[in-house]
């Protein structure tokens, strides 16, 4: 897991810490799962997800625009139901991210920052 410290810094993510589950303690975010551009929207993943952290919904505000959709952090039990379900595998352990997608781990975090 990753620890984000402020998703708007120029260093969004700091350390893995996978001897922890997640949580927040005041702006710190251990993030699990993220999701990547390989999302298509189909919303399977907000079907199966014991803890409805995965966001925005078909029936919120901002699905339409939104190009993917994206794990809250705060919410995430790191289960993994998830990720055999997605169709895209656009969703990925964060410990899993390659290189050239590290940018949605910040855009993920970033979405729930407010």
């Amino acid at each position: 897991m990753i620890e984000i410290t402020d998703a708007s810094s120029a260093h969004p993510y700091n350390h893995i810490r996978a001897d922890k589950p997640n949580f927040i303690i005041g702006e710190l975010f251990i993030m699990a799962y993220v999701i990547t551009d390989a999302c298509i929207k189909d919303a399977i993943c907000v079907d199966v997800c014991p803890t409805d952290c995965i966001h925005p919904k078909q029936d919120e505000p901002g699905f339409q625009e939104a190009t993917q959709l994206f794990v809250d952090p705060a919410e995430c039990i790191d289960c993994g139901a998830c990720v055999p379900v997605c169709t895209s595998d656009s969703i990925l352990a964060v410990d899993d991210v390659p290189e050239e997608k590290k940018a949605f781990i910040e855009r993920n975090a970033a979405h729930f920052k407010n």
